[in-house]
């Protein structure tokens, strides 16, 4: 009797422990330090918290969206996603040179991104929009972009290309 106990016991230690998960990050989240005579602006990012936690999100119809359990963030996803757009924003070049950390008096500018998953059409979803510190309003942008092949890997490509082409309408 305690061996078929130890053996049950045993069994259902197995079923909780589950599969291991996999974890994503960015690939443009490294953030490249630029060193030149461009005024310095400070991109700050604010995600909401539904958005900014480990798991990916992925809308599964109009009105449903599932936070994965076995795909998360190998990074809280606000400071990825800021080093990400600095990057994207200084390449384009323009009269600003864009940070994440605090250099001196320059302005700040802050990207609120409401949405940042997946769809079931078959593309991925970055909206939100920017706001200047001197209260000046930025620009909304809300970017589709399909994503190339299944997965969760494709899906995170996806959402940094979405990150590029929204640098491109944040960029004054």
């Amino acid at each position: 009797m305690r061996r078929v106990l130890w053996m049950a016991a045993a069994v259902l230690l197995t079923a909780c422990g589950g599969a291991a998960g996999q974890y994503y990050r960015l690939p443009d989240s490294g953030f490249e330090l630029v060193q030149d005579a461009r005024v310095p602006v400070l991109l700050k990012v604010v995600m909401p918290d539904s958005l900014n936690g480990e798991s990916l999100v992925y809308q599964t119809s109009a009105t449903q969206v599932h936070f994965t359990r076995q795909h998360q963030w190998s990074e809280e996803p606000a400071p990825a996603v800021a080093k990400s757009l600095a990057n994207a924003l200084n390449r384009q070049g323009g009269r600003y040179r864009y940070t994440v950390t605090a250099e001196g008096r320059g302005p700040t500018l802050t990207v609120y991104i409401e949405r940042f998953q997946g769809q079931y059409n078959g593309h991925t979803r970055v909206s939100g929009y920017s706001q200047w510190s001197d209260g000046t309003p930025g620009r909304n942008f809300d970017i589709e972009t399909p994503q190339q092949g299944d997965g969760y890997d494709a899906m995170v490509q996806s959402l940094a290309e979405g990150l590029r082409r929204a640098a491109a309408v944040v960029a004054p």
